[in-house]
């Protein structure tokens, strides 16, 4: 079964953990896309089938700017993932209330800084 999956942070690339997981499921044959904030660079390895930026948003506006969620909602729906990966919390309360499964993956920040 190849899937279609959405890596999702709110940074953009190049960002080598997003980037490793990406390879991985790539040589598997899933189709990989890619959606963040702000502005981007090209990724170091080749991976994503497209790269989708929304503009850059401060601490404030994740919490108040509801029209950030809005677009955040609109990409992913045009883009019509079978799976959402979220790479950080503010990608994974973003997409969480999407109806699409998801996978949380903090990559230990937040899990190391509640020892």
């Amino acid at each position: 079964m190849i899937l279609r999956i959405l890596h999702t942070s709110h940074k953009g690339l190049p960002d080598h953990r997003v980037e490793r997981e990406a390879y991985v499921a790539k040589k598997k044959g899933h189709s990989i896309d890619f959606l963040g904030l702000g502005s981007t660079d090209a990724p170091t390895l080749d991976v994503f089938d497209s790269i989708t930026m929304l503009r850059k948003i401060n601490n404030r506006q994740v919490a108040l700017d509801k029209t950030i969620r809005t677009d955040w909602a609109k990409e992913v729906r045009r883009l019509n993932p079978d799976i959402i990966h979220a790479n950080d919390i503010i990608a994974a309360v973003f997409s969480s209330d999407l109806g699409i499964p998801m996978v949380y993956d903090d990559h230990e920040y937040w899990s190391a800084q509640r020892v």
